[in-house]
């Protein structure tokens, strides 16, 4: 079956405007039948969406960890230990049949993990994040052409109007985590990059908003 699925999205357990059920809701309402909330150094936000049991949407376990080189996307079937050193992490993961994304490989200021995004130690590569910037973008999407890597695009959405924009188009036998986690592994997904402007203008108002707030 074909499915579309977005593996990059924020909650309020970190800096994301939307609670994890709402997020599992409104993903039901625009068609997508697999996300990951990855809130940064937690699976707090998918730990709370997968309490709302929705048939029509997969949650993954994710999160998005700051290592020393960068922020990478953890996919997994089940809450792991945090582990933050990136050798660690590599292990850990493994050990854990969990999946490691770079995200946004390219994008410096939002602490891409840059040059090591060529290492083959990946299962695959953001290649596309909409809330990065189209130069930061066109260069992972560029990279993948040339070493044959796994592509994923994603919304890294804090704000409703962001989710699923960008999306994943995803081969799958069948909607359970472990199945959706082979079918990225063996590169049956297509990427499906955009942007949309007034979401990003939501997203900066958001920010401004938590800023002031703290």
């Amino acid at each position: 079956m074909l499915i579309r699925a977005d593996f990059h999205i924020h909650s309020l357990v970190s800096d994301g405007s939307m609670h994890p059920k709402d997020i599992v809701k409104l993903a039901k309402k625009k068609n997508l039948r697999a996300i990951a909330i990855t809130d940064h150094d937690s699976f707090g936000g998918s730990i709370i969406a997968n309490r709302e049991k929705c048939r029509d949407v997969v949650v993954l376990y994710g999160a998005e960890i700051r290592t020393e080189y960068g922020d990478v996307i953890v996919l997994c079937t089940s809450p792991i230990k945090i582990v933050k050193e990136l050798n660690e992490l590599l292990n850990h993961a493994r050990q854990n049949n969990c999946l490691l994304i770079p995200a946004h490989p390219f994008d410096i200021i939002r602490a891409g993990i840059g040059r090591l995004a060529y290492l083959k130690i990946w299962d695959g590569i953001e290649c596309w994040n909409g809330s990065s910037d189209p130069v930061t973008n066109a260069m992972a999407w560029t990279m993948l052409r040339t070493i044959h890597r796994v592509a994923i695009a994603n919304s890294d959405a804090h704000v409703p109007e962001m989710l699923g924009v960008p999306y994943n188009i995803v081969e799958t036998n069948d909607l359970t985590p472990g199945d959706l986690l082979e079918a990225l592994r063996k590169g049956h997904v297509n990427p499906v990059p955009g942007y949309m402007l007034s979401g990003l203008v939501h997203k900066w108002t958001w920010s401004l908003k938590r800023r002031f707030r703290s």
